[in-house]
């Protein structure tokens, strides 16, 4: 192709799909999971977490709180969900993800100082990361954090970057072309197998375009050529001319895979953990809905080969799909921040938050033995996503009951911390 076009494809051998061993549930006497017993920790350091409005930010709350580690929660509003968590310690008010850098960056400064020890800050959420990795240097004297260096934070966050740097190192990637302009995109688009996947290369170019525009989920499933070079045109007029078209990967939202590992400063995995996806919303391109704790060694396995050859550190999130015509897993991202089901390995064993805390403020990160056989459950979401799966016959009314019986946590629900659930209904109903 001319100098105006990159494709890639992976120089990797794809990862042979194996099935995982049967689920063992541990349980206390009234049958729900509790979280697993940390090592004694110093935890007079607090931390701040920036509220970005998302699950993410809870679970990552609700993962410290269990340690006993005092939260502060940076947050536009006191009606956020996360901030009526009994974890958060203390809500300071915080300028909106819009706001300038500077008046974000002084106001984490002054939070900071006004603290009686130095803060660890934490990340969850690709727009907080971006802000946090390209300020890092301007509160680098106030807070301490694991954030990896920031072109290993750009390189995940640029699709069209990850896409290079995944050709260079040889990782198990699906064959990816990066179009420059519509002429490449024209002359590409009859020369490709379909369906193809397309998503773009900066997920807040997306998030812009206006409300007819706009995908839902990560990215979309195309089927033709035609329809391929009319997405292209229709989102150049909007100004997102940045995409990445990818070898679809076959296979059932069931085949999603996520590996949660933390590299310590040296550079070795000291947690490791795996959660099988059952629901997707949207399908086929969205977020898990229904995730489950099931170990896999060998995505584990692999998912250390890459961080290393990435020589990563700090917490990631490598998700993977399992190419169902050839029995293979592929790498399809890497998220260098906390996600949007993280309760789930912290009530499970393995508590990510707990072990960065750990790390940085420089104690042994306690052992994280992941238990399996629980599922997080996003329950508004999932509904939906069982709505159109019942269109195209991928489930049942049955199957889906059935598929409740494991699950130990929730997206908003807990327990031991009632009030952001309660306060969601609240919000709803006053609607």
């Amino acid at each position: 192709m001319r100098d105006d076009a990159w494709m890639m494809t992976a120089g990797a051998k794809p990862l042979p799909a194996v099935r995982d061993t049967v689920p063992y549930i541990p349980r206390t006497s009234d049958g729900a999971i509790a979280p697993a017993p940390q090592a004694r920790l110093d935890i007079s350091r607090p931390v701040l977490v920036i509220d970005g409005g998302s699950r993410a930010d809870l679970g990552l709350v609700r993962s410290l709180g269990f340690a006993g580690i005092r939260v502060h929660l940076l947050t536009t509003g006191r009606a956020s969900v996360t901030a009526q968590s009994r974890y958060v310690t203390q809500t300071h008010a915080f300028p909106h993800a819009s706001a300038p850098d500077a008046e974000r960056v002084a106001r984490i400064r002054a939070v900071a100082k006004s603290l009686s020890a130095r803060p660890v800050l934490l990340a969850s959420g690709d727009r907080t990361l971006r802000f946090l990795s390209r300020c890092r240097d301007q509160i680098a004297d106030v807070v301490d954090h694991d954030l990896p260096d920031d072109r290993t934070v750009a390189n995940c966050l640029d699709k069209s970057r990850f896409a290079r740097v995944a050709a260079r190192l040889a990782l198990p990637v699906p064959k990816t072309w990066i179009p420059r302009n519509l002429a490449t995109m024209q002359a590409l688009a009859p020369r490709l197998e379909y369906p193809v996947f397309v998503k773009p290369a900066h997920g807040e170019a997306a998030a812009n375009l206006p409300p007819q525009v706009r995908r839902a989920g990560k990215g979309w499933q195309v089927k033709s050529a035609a329809e391929l070079i009319a997405s292209y045109r229709l989102f150049a007029r909007h100004g997102m001319t940045e995409i990445v078209v990818q070898e679809y990967i076959h296979g059932a939202d069931s085949e999603l895979a996520s590996v949660h590992v933390y590299v310590d400063p040296r550079g070795r995995v000291v947690g490791s953990f795996t959660g099988m996806k059952a629901r997707a919303w949207p399908p086929d391109a969205g977020v898990g809905t229904a995730v489950t704790s099931r170990r896999n060694e060998q995505l584990i396995s692999a998912a250390t080969q890459i961080v290393e050859k990435m020589r990563y550190t700090g917490f990631a999130i490598l998700q993977f799909k399992r190419d169902a015509r050839k029995n293979e897993f592929r790498l399809i991202e890497i998220n260098c921040r906390y996600g949007t089901w993280t309760e789930l390995p912290s009530r499970c064993g393995c508590n990510f938050p707990v072990a960065a805390y750990a790390a940085i403020t420089g104690q042994r990160v306690p052992a994280l033995a992941q238990q399996d056989g629980a599922s997080w459950l996003d329950f508004s979401r999932d509904f939906a996503a069982l709505i159109a799966y019942r269109r195209t016959g991928a489930w049942t009314w049955a199957r889906y009951l059935r598929s409740l019986a494991s699950v130990r946590c929730w997206a908003f629900f807990a327990v031991d911390d009632p009030a952001p659930f309660l306060w969601q209904l609240f919000k709803r109903q006053a609607k």
